[in-house]
């Protein structure tokens, strides 16, 4: 009995440490999964290179798109973002995830115009509907801001201004 003790024990720690290796080392990876855990730690850069390895070898994967989409708007990318987000919808990821992503990624690089033309809120539930209104609104005000033409200033008002003032006095108000 000794000797079938001292000939088990030996294999089951052999197997078990076999087994752990095989775990850790040997196992295919999934880039999708390994992002979602860099994600929820706060990794944003090392989601975002997981997420373009997902891209890679699968190409055809919208939600490895819109995961790629929403990393990069975090990380301060519109551009990418936008590019991304785009993707995941020609893919058919449901546009109802992807819209307030790429609503902010076109606020962010300051689309307005195209961001009034391209998102109704059109028969969406309230619960979607309310963030497209904000970046509606948004926009709106942006770009009826950035619409307007600059107010002239008065040069000749300035001139005599400048004229009569000193250095040190108050009424030296126009600035070049």
């Amino acid at each position: 009995m000794k000797k079938l003790l001292l000939l088990l024990v030996p294999l089951v720690v052999l197997g078990a440490i076999g087994g752990a290796v095989y775990w850790k080392y040997g196992r295919a990876r999934d880039p999708f999964s390994n992002a979602q855990k860099l994600m929820d730690l706060g990794d944003l850069r090392g989601a975002q290179l997981e997420l373009r390895n997902a891209v890679r070898a699968n190409p055809n994967n919208a939600a490895a798109h819109f995961r790629l989409g929403q990393v990069a708007q975090r990380l301060g990318d519109p551009v990418a973002a936008e590019k991304e987000l785009k993707q995941a919808r020609e893919l058919g990821f449901e546009a109802r995830l992807i819209n307030p992503t790429l609503a902010q990624s076109y606020m962010a690089q300051g689309k307005y115009k195209e961001l009034l033309r391209d998102f109704s809120p059109q028969g969406l539930p309230v619960e979607q509907a309310t963030p497209l209104l904000i970046n509606r609104a948004l926009a709106s005000s942006s770009a009826a801001a950035t619409s307007r033409p600059p107010r002239p200033r008065s040069t000749a008002r300035c001139r005599s201004i400048r004229a009569r003032s000193t250095p040190w006095s108050s009424r030296a108000s126009c600035r070049t």
